[in-house]
């Protein structure tokens, strides 16, 4: 079993570890994924966490170039993009799901995402198509991660609480100026 099997495996044991309380397989997530988020939701225990999703993104993605036998991504450049992600839309993906909540961020970025207010490097791009039989290897060795319904759930309950009138009230409150204004 190639490196890249071994981490593509070490993944998804990960994120069938963290599902059910285990143990980091992987190594431990830098800080910042694991940092409190702005908004947590019941749902949070049943997905995977975005810094997860990126190391599964990652073992994807090295299962595919051992197949095509090319050159292995960019582990800390992958790892990077998940941090930034982590960085815009917090550790489970929920930080700006009703817009902007924290009055710090908002003093500090403004309505940006604080990854695109960062010196960038240039992306990894590939200029050509993953060869499908390497895409549906990755994806049978990788196996079927099922989050249909945890992303069903996710949907519905973020369309029905956009007409609960709490929210409706608090979105209110927090456009509401908080200096004063010049007349």
């Amino acid at each position: 079993m190639g490196t890249s099997r071994i981490a593509a495996v070490l993944a998804v044991a990960l994120v069938t570890a963290c599902s059910r309380g285990g143990a980091d397989l992987v190594g431990s997530a830098p800080p910042v994924a694991t940092a409190p988020d702005a908004v947590q939701l019941p749902l949070d225990a049943y997905r995977a966490t975005t810094w997860q999703s990126g190391q599964v993104v990652l073992a994807r993605a090295l299962l595919i170039a051992e197949c095509e036998g090319t050159q292995a991504p960019d582990r800390t450049v992958i790892e990077q993009d998940t941090i930034d992600r982590i960085r815009d839309f917090g550790p489970a993906g929920n930080k700006r799901r009703y817009g902007i909540t924290s009055v710090a961020d908002a003093a500090m970025y403004g309505y940006h995402l604080p990854s695109t207010l960062s010196p960038r490097r240039p992306p990894q791009v590939r200029h050509d198509a993953p060869r499908p039989e390497c895409v549906r290897a990755a994806d049978a060795e990788l196996g079927s991660i099922k989050t249909e319904l945890v992303s069903e759930l996710d949907s519905a309950s973020y369309s029905r609480s956009l007409g609960d009138p709490g929210l409706e009230r608090v979105v209110a409150e927090w456009a509401e100026p908080r200096w004063p204004r010049s007349t």
